[in-house]
Order: C-alpha cells, then structure tokens, then sequence
C-alpha cells in the first residue's frame, strides 16, 4: 500500500530557513606543509596527521585542534609505518587509521584504533584484502566501508566493512565497474555513493554509484557535473553531499564544490573553495561542519591550510527539511543536531517511535504505519504528520 502525506506546522516553524553554508579560513596546520594526509573528528577536536611532506617524506606525527578553544596541539605519535594516501574513520568514539603506502612503495594493510581519552594507539586486526592505498572509506551503520585503491601494479573494486566492535571484516559485492583509486565518497540516509578517480585503464572518470547495504546492491547514479578528476575530496552534510577540488587529466587545480541531493537524485553548484588544491584530506564536524586540510596547489606547492565548511547565517528561502519519498514509505528529516530526540505519537497519545540524533539528518521507514494523523516533536518543536 503507497501512503500519501500532508505535514501540518504547529506552533515553532520547524521547517525553518535554509542553512547558508560558506567557508572560513581557521589557524593553519601547524606541523610540515603536505598532502595527501589523513584527518577525522572526535570529541570536539580536528585530528591531522601523516601525509606526504617536503622532501617527498612522509611523517606519523598528529596534531589536534580544539574548536572550542581554537588551539591546535601535538598529540600522541603514530606508532606504526610512516605513511601517505591512508584512511580514517571514527566510530562509537574511537578513530579508525588504515592502508596507505611506506615511504618504500610498500602497500599497508594495517588497522590501528586511537582512543582520545587516553591519546593513544591500539593495533587491530589487519585487513584481510590486497594491501592498498589511495582507497575511499566512510561509515554505514557504525561500521566502516573501504574499498577501491591501488598498489604498485594493480588496482582494486573491492568493498569491505569492517565491524569495530567484533575488530571483523566482511567483503562485500565488487563496484560494477572497472577496478578505480583516488575515489571520493559519503554516507546519505544508510547509503553509500563514490565516484571521481582513474580507473586501471588511466582514465579519469566522473561517474557515481550508489551502494545499498542491506540489499548488497550497486546502482548507478548522476555523473559529476565537475567533470573527471582525481585527488578530490568528498563528505556529506545536513543530508547531502559536497564535492569537489581535485585535478584533471591535463593537471588542471580545481577550485569547484559541489552538493548532492539523493531526493531529487541530481548535483548542484555550491560556493567555490577559497583555494584551488589537490591532496587535501577532508573530515566532518556531524552537526554542523565539514574541515578541509593541507593538500597541494598549483604554484604554492604544499600547504598548510585549514578551512572550514558550515553554516554562517540564514537566508529567507524556506527549506524543504521534512521529505517523503512515497514510492519508498520513507521520510528523510535533515538539519538535524546531534543528540536531540525524537518523539511520533499518535492522536491517542501514545509514544509510537523514539529516536536519539546521532547524525544530521536521519530516514524513518513508514511500512506498516496506519493512514491517520502522527505528532513529530524534535527539541521541543512540533509538525503533524497525516497519511492517506
């Protein structure tokens, strides 16, 4: 049965105004100019680390910078292989560091875990694929997903997920597509998409794939409007995905950005970085704001930038925040802030689903609700929902 909705505000538009979303320059990274490092999220600091320096050398030294008090420090030192082109991910509080390539050529497979209570290194269980750098990762479901890459003679379309708290892998079904590295990725509403990179033909590609994890399923996407290219960078924010940077195959810097919106399945132009790089290593604030990182420009060789992407004000447009896709009985509810609930009553009252926010923007599954009239409240604002 197809269900068909109305939303009816109450009381506080919930709907609110669109998030602006612009880009400021932060204090620069304080160790070695470089590129092609790593860099995550936790607890309210911006980690960044390894990479490719002057001198073509790599570095496992860390830093951290507290947002709130705007202070950039050193913090524990990688105690494994030195390494560029690696990946990280944070899950359940704990960041995840893996592959890469040694300053010998020497493909990495390794899995560490850092705790920042203790600002320290813990050694998991290698990963069990071809060792690989210039892989792409990102979370499904506190779990983390890493595929694609390269080593020195081959590349890769595999896809894995790696489970932290059983420290498991589990291989997944290949790309469809031919093997590609250098790929850019990120999560929309339990989704995975990658796209961009050079596949083991040596051609740059600008293609996107969308990968289901419950149905183990690839499909294909939009193509990037930005046009083929490597060495991007790629996150998600309040429900949609942001793109961009990179080179061409001609060796063209781009200084372009790009969203992604999975409800009306197609890419838009978003505010151009502040500075044309390739190499950069972006990573997300969930609630609000994405950080860019070093990485390489034109004429400037390595930098040490940091750039922040977020929401500086709002504008007078409304914003479709609450959508619902009624061949999927789904509701997508974006803009969210990290640890609010939500609470659905019925019109009799009754507490019919719960939810903690624990990322911004969250999907309901409406299979199996009743046609009639539903409460939302989400910090103490109030919409009704009817179905019919």
């Amino acid at each position: 049965m197809r269900l068909l909705l109305t939303l009816v505000l109450l009381g506080i538009n919930l709907l609110g105004f669109n998030q602006l979303l612009q880009w400021t320059e932060k204090d620069p990274f304080p160790g070695l100019a470089r590129d092609d490092a790593a860099s995550f999220y936790l607890k309210g600091k911006v980690y960044c680390g390894s990479g490719n320096h002057s001198g073509f050398g790599q570095s496992n030294r860390f830093y951290a910078y507290d947002i709130q008090l705007n202070k950039w420090n050193e913090v524990a030192t990688f105690p494994g292989q030195s390494r560029q082109y690696a990946q990280a991910e944070v899950v359940n509080d704990k960041a995840y560091f893996f592959g890469g390539v040694s300053p010998s050529n020497q493909a990495l497979n390794d899995v560490w875990e850092y705790d920042s209570d203790t600002d320290s290194w813990i050694q998991k269980s290698d990963f069990p694929g071809m060792a690989r750098w210039a892989a792409v990762s990102l979370i499904l479901e506190d779990k983390i997903f890493y595929g694609s890459g390269r080593n020195p003679t081959e590349s890769f379309n595999d896809f894995w997920l790696y489970d932290p708290k059983n420290d498991e892998w589990e291989q997944l079904t290949n790309l469809p597509d031919l093997p590609i590295f250098e790929m850019v990725g990120f999560n929309l509403y339990g989704n995975a998409y990658v796209g961009l990179g050079k596949d083991c033909t040596d051609v740059f590609r600008a293609n996107f794939w969308r990968y289901n994890l419950h149905q183990n399923q690839w499909t294909s996407i939009a193509d990037f409007p930005g046009g083929p290219r490597w060495y991007a960078v790629g996150q998600q924010l309040n429900g949609k995905g942001f793109v961009g940077g990179g080179t061409s195959e001609s060796g063209t810097f781009y200084d372009d950005w790009w969203t992604y919106d999975p409800i009306t399945q197609a890419w838009k132009k978003a505010e151009n970085l502040p500075k044309a790089h390739r190499g950069s290593t972006i990573c997300r604030n969930p609630s609000n704001e994405l950080y860019v990182l070093c990485g390489l420009h034109g004429t400037e060789g390595r930098l040490k930038q940091f750039l922040t992407f977020g929401n500086q004000g709002n504008t007078s447009e409304t914003n479709s925040q609450f959508i619902h896709l009624a061949q999927e009985n789904k509701l997508l509810i974006n803009s969210l802030q990290i640890g609010d609930e939500l609470l659905v009553f019925n019109l009799s009252g009754n507490l019919i689903y719960e939810a903690s926010v624990v990322e911004d923007h969250i999907q309901i599954d409406l299979a199996g609700w009743s046609r009639g009239m539903y409460v939302f409240n989400v910090a103490d604002q109030k919409f009704k929902l009817v179905l019919f």
